[in-house]
């Protein structure tokens, strides 16, 4: 096991970062910060593992070992497979969670690429706290409860095994002085549990769902600070997706100068669940409980303009320092300039490069880098870009950091890769 720490290791002095290979696939970034730890957890599957379920078995081994040993409650967790094996692979996760007495709950999000990359298991991300003192606690629950004379799996807008989706799954989490609630799998399902007709319908139902959740649990929109939003046929209708989003903030208030809030950071890609909804979302807000103190920054870009100027509403990134820690939620990013134009058309490991400067000037505005990166996922066109991206990491001397690869259409027919990461740091001034 190789653990490197990268800030002072005394807690008296402040927070404490490590990162640990904690066995082949798995890497685990940890923050511990007056007894309180936050695990980000990747887990990738061996390369000989190309059987659907060997592959979710190695995965799932592995996080719950490490998940056991430290006594952690995951708080969201994303797996990148395909969602026509949901049932079997829903088993076999909770048959191995439940082996090692990790809470098996449904907050979770399966996320599946394009169609036709059949029987792909990228990864597992998973987020989880540990040790205390902090409270964790299921989120309640907004809409009222659908008729239940047919069978889960056979009415639309509904998991198989699981709860509505729709109706909202999560986790509320306090410590430190402030209160985080993690949304997973919320899509555009009406109070009945049926998706309403169209996708920019769900869309908007989507979002009325998300905010209707955070009311329900003391919070309000103006504190989603990062969502991911996927969407089987993206390519389809983007503008009008992102239509409904601009007209669900208009409402929600989040373009409001007077706002306490931000403009959350995003990713919007290809990607289905596990019904036949046109959009699925998770969504993650933080709030400071009274008197504490917590700062909540939305950090714009250099090398590219704001996706608002060509119709998206997002921010490139937005920062939270809290408890000194400071985390960098860098939305999905692609190779598009200051203009907001596409570079390198046709040209995959060109893209890749300009993504990779694009996401690294980011890193570099807030004193951080790379190294600092605790959780990404790169999207990729096609499966046979994927060795394009590991040729221009060691072309940019990039240190290895933590990624699941998935296959998926990006939100332009020309784009070929995306990046989304996130970073962990200690915050400007802690000791």
């Amino acid at each position: 096991m190789a653990t490197i720490k990268r800030s002072v290791p005394d807690e008296q002095q402040g927070p404490t970062i490590s990162r640990q290979l904690v066995a082949p696939g798995l890497q685990a970034v940890r923050v511990t910060c007056g007894g309180v730890q936050e695990l980000y957890l990747t887990a990738v599957p061996p390369a000989n593992a190309r059987e659907p379920l060997a592959a979710v078995r190695a995965v799932y081994e592995s996080i719950a070992q490490f998940l056991a040993a430290q006594q952690a409650t995951v708080v969201h967790e994303k797996l990148y497979a395909p969602a026509a094996d949901y049932p079997a692979i829903n088993r076999e996760r909770q048959a191995i969670l439940k082996a090692h007495a990790v809470r098996a709950d449904d907050h979770w999000t399966l996320v599946s690429g394009r169609s036709w990359e059949v029987g792909r298991v990228g990864g597992a991300q998973v987020h989880a706290m540990a040790g205390g003192p902090m409270r964790v606690s299921d989120i309640q629950p907004a809409l009222a409860e659908a008729p239940r004379e047919r069978a889960a799996s056979e009415r639309p807008g509904t998991q198989a095994g699981g709860p509505l989706l729709g109706r909202g799954t999560g986790k509320v989490v306090e410590f430190a002085g402030a209160r985080y609630i993690y949304l997973s799998a919320i899509t555009g399902v009406d109070e009945r549990g049926e998706l309403v007709e169209g996708g920019e319908a769900q869309a908007r139902q989507m979002f009325e769902n998300a905010r209707a959740l955070l009311e329900a649990n003391g919070s309000n929109f103006s504190h989603a600070v990062r969502t991911w939003v996927y969407l089987p046929h993206i390519l389809q209708w983007y503008r009008e997706f992102n239509a409904a989003r601009t007209a669900a903030y208009e409402r929600f208030g989040v373009f409001d100068e007077s706002s306490p809030g931000t403009l959350p950071g995003s990713t919007g890609i290809q990607g289905a669940g596990v019904t036949p909804a046109q959009c699925l979302m998770d969504l993650v807000a933080v709030e400071a409980l009274a008197g504490e103190a917590l700062a909540v920054s939305r950090i714009s870009n250099p090398r590219q303009s704001e996706a608002t100027s060509y119709g998206s509403s997002f921010s490139r990134a937005v920062e939270v320092s809290h408890a000194g820690v400071s985390c960098l939620n860098i939305s999905g990013t692609a190779s598009i300039n200051e203009r907001g134009e596409t570079s390198y058309v046709n040209d995959l490991e060109g893209q890749i490069f300009d993504t990779m400067l694009n996401v690294g000037a980011l890193l570099q505005l807030r004193g951080t880098g790379w190294e600092d990166v605790c959780v990404a996922t790169a999207f990729f066109k096609k499966a046979e870009y994927i060795p394009a991206f590991d040729r221009v990491l060691r072309t940019l001397g990039v240190p290895r950091f933590p990624v699941v690869p998935a296959i998926a259409d990006v939100c332009r027919p020309e784009l070929l890769f995306e990046l989304e990461a996130t970073a962990v740091y200690t915050a400007p001034g802690t000791p």
